[in-house]
């Protein structure tokens, strides 16, 4: 068994409490009072752990029973987390099962409290035959397996969901249906005759390095931290509720600003109700302002995650059996669902999975991080138009004049281009649909692909780089303008013409409009 628990935050105190209260069951019942002299470590953890900066890794205490099988208990930290793993191997002789090993290991460990990184309970065993240097996960040996697990007993899909690693173990795991799960079940199986490599692998190497956590114990533990990022997220509907937030009460505000005239205090009393204006111009300026301070937290948290996730999936891989890690491709829409919307297949079982879902994952939290530092821009942006004053006619205009011809096309930054092909891909995603927009820019038809041969946005990437090479004059300009006219309370469309100064047009499809 390995428990995985943060070091820092609120409740690091009292997840440590539990590793001593798990530590000191093994001691008084099970007899592990006795230390691993070759490790070099005490046989009792520290009252309160304090990490010593200058280490990465720290290697904290170590205690054994004295006799037939296995019982140690390993703690050491890794970094930011603490690494408690238990080995609970009855000599073969005696006949213990694992649902007596689950047993006692629960009377050991429960009550689990709430904010662990995860723990892991690994079922091992080796074939009694010492003839194959492989194990294969036959169907037939996946659901030997399964009637031995301790309740609940994994469904029959488990015979048949195992895989074998490259060298040579076969491994299933149960109950893997929750993405976000805290706990793991996993079963493994090694050649009779591999013992110290596959020890090696999942336990310890034993000696004086053997406080160091075993490859796959690194590779869990890593896979912890994913999905405590993962609950932590909450599926996005924290910021999914927060852009609805910001949007509501930016949308107010610029009713409240149109109502007023434009910009900041507003005009003169001239009506019932309109002297009501600037107060609530600036009590909407107020709940805006502090919409915008907590865009700009989240939109740090989702990188600092997104960069949690990085690091973590770059370590799975690492520490995956070696060729489990090449060309992971995360399916498209959630993990375990093909773009299709067909069930997708695992040939890699736990690890394939697991890098997946980190992939998936990462995903999720680039959109969230584009469309929060969009709803950022846009606020800040009404936010400046706020709060910027009319400023007072100095004479009188005797005339009017035409505008000059607008030259200059938008300096859009990249997030924004990406999302204009969005909304672009989403408001016109048909041939038809397109031409709409694009013959009030004057684009030829010729001159741009068909939408109902590829993907929308990848026909707006391409319909935006032909107008890049110069197809049409200010392209930028005259399609937002375009799409505005079309689609006047489009968010995006909207968003975007209010940054830049952009009115909606109707006849952007007169290549001489500008001229004139």
């Amino acid at each position: 068994m390995h428990v995985f628990v943060p070091t820092g935050g609120e409740q690091a105190g009292r997840l440590y409490d539990h590793l001593q209260d798990v530590w000191a069951r093994c001691a008084d019942r099970l007899g592990m009072h006795f230390p691993i002299d070759v490790l070099g470590v005490p046989a009792t953890p520290p009252r309160r752990h304090q990490p010593e900066t200058t280490r990465i890794q720290e290697p904290i205490a170590a205690q054994r029973r004295i006799g037939d099988g296995v019982f140690q208990c390993l703690l050491r930290r890794e970094h930011d987390v603490l690494c408690l793993s238990v080995m609970l191997a009855p000599p073969p002789e005696a006949g213990v099962s694992w649902r007596e090993l689950q047993a006692l290991w629960a009377q050991l460990s429960e009550p689990v409290p709430d904010g662990l990184l995860g723990w892991a309970e690994l079922y091992l065993s080796r074939l009694a035959d010492p003839g194959p240097e492989r194990v294969e996960s036959t169907a037939e040996l996946g659901g030997v397996c399964r009637e031995l697990m301790p309740a609940p007993i994994p469904h029959r899909d488990f015979d048949a969901s195992g895989t074998t690693t490259p060298s040579g173990y076969a491994m299933w795991e149960a109950d893997p249906d929750d993405i976000a799960r805290v706990a793991r079940r996993i079963v493994l199986v090694a050649p009779h005759q591999r013992d110290p490599e596959f020890s090696a692998w999942v336990w310890t190497r034993g000696g004086r390095h053997g406080m160091g956590p075993a490859p796959f114990t690194r590779y869990l533990m890593h896979a912890a931290k994913l999905r405590y990022h993962l609950r932590v997220w909450s599926g996005g509907e924290p910021v999914r509720a927060l852009r609805r937030d910001t949007d509501q009460v930016l949308a107010e505000l610029t009713a409240l600003l149109a109502a007023g005239g434009a910009t900041g205090a507003g005009g003169p009393a001239d009506a019932a109700g309109v002297t009501a204006l600037p107060a609530k111009i600036t009590a909407c300026a107020a709940a805006l302002r502090r919409e915008t301070g907590l865009l700009a937290t989240t939109a740090t948290q989702l990188k600092e995650i997104r960069r949690s996730v990085d690091l973590a999936t770059s370590n799975m891989a690492a520490y995956a059996d070696p060729g489990i890690a090449r060309a992971v491709r995360a399916p498209a829409g959630q993990p375990g669902v093909s773009g299709s919307g067909q069930p997708w297949p695992r040939p890699g079982g736990v690890f394939t999975d697991d890098l997946a879902l980190a992939k998936w994952f990462g995903n999720q939290l680039d959109d969230d991080h584009f469309y929060v530092t969009a709803a950022l821009e846009r606020a800040r942006a009404t936010l400046d138009l706020a709060t910027t004053p009319n400023p007072a006619p100095t004479t009188t205009p005797t005339r009017t004049t035409a505008p000059g011809p607008v030259t200059v096309d938008l300096a859009l930054t990249p997030m924004e281009r990406t999302g204009l092909v969005r909304e672009l891909a989403r408001a016109f995603p048909t041939d038809a649909a397109a031409q709409a927009v694009l013959s009030a820019v004057g684009l030829e038809r010729s001159r741009r692909p068909n939408l109902g041969n590829v993907p929308p946005a990848w026909a707006w990437e391409e319909i935006l780089a032909e107008c890049e090479h110069g197809a049409i004059r200010t392209p930028y300009r005259r399609l937002l303008a375009a799409a505005l006219a079309l689609y006047p309370y489009n968010r995006t469309f909207r968003g975007l013409a209010h940054l830049h100064g952009v009115e909606p047009s109707a006849h952007s499809a007169d290549p001489d409009r500008d001229r004139r």
